[in-house]
């Protein structure tokens, strides 16, 4: 698990920005993927992960951002005090469970396989930072509202439309690379003779 703290603390002073606190969680998880044969090992991967986690996707980042924010009223006028955006990433990914010690092409097919489809969802891990980060200088450069209510729609304002741009980066990311073929996520090898 990676966890990372970007930002700050708000001032006092009614004049200072406040910079919204960052907190970075990745998480990492397997699936067990098991066949005796490559060719029951591609089988199982064309199948996916099952209908709850999009068909027949073999690998899953999931990312979740949450926003939270105190405001004070300062001077007749509603400042933001305090932000803090929390980003939890989940990528999970196959593990081959097969019995025994697979023939050393298979091994390395399925590394190569492995490692782009790891490449694949680390893109979508980056998207979600990304929208983080993004969102987080959307409300640093919020102005001051006449009334708090307003300042928090706004604030939840920002945060929809930075899920929705997400969203948005998320698809066209796979159109880009069709879900992960167009980076190697394919396993090619031979089966033995």
């Amino acid at each position: 698990m990676l966890a990372l703290l970007l930002g700050g603390a708000a001032g006092v002073h009614a004049a200072e920005r406040v910079v919204p606190t960052l907190t970075f969680i990745e998480r990492h998880t397997t699936y067990p993927v098991e066949a005796t044969s490559l060719r029951e090992l591609r089988r199982t991967l064309e199948q996916g992960m099952g209908s709850e986690n999009r068909g027949s996707s073999n690998g899953l980042t999931r990312s979740r951002i949450e926003v939270a924010h105190t405001a004070d009223a300062v001077e007749g006028r509603c400042r933001v005090h305090e932000i803090e955006i929390r980003v939890q990433v989940e990528i999970t990914l196959p593990r081959w469970a097969g019995p025994g010690q697979p023939p050393a092409q298979w091994r390395e097919a399925w590394e190569k396989s492995l490692a782009a489809l790891r490449m694949h969802e680390q893109g979508h891990r980056d998207n979600a930072m990304a929208a983080a980060v993004a969102l987080q200088e959307r409300l640093a450069a919020l102005p001051p509202a006449d009334e708090c209510k307003a300042l928090g729609r706004t604030v939840m304002r920002e945060f929809d439309r930075a899920m929705l741009r997400l969203a948005l980066r998320d698809e066209a990311y796979d159109r880009l690379t069709q879900h992960g073929l167009k980076q190697g996520t394919v396993l090619r090898a031979p089966e033995p003779p």
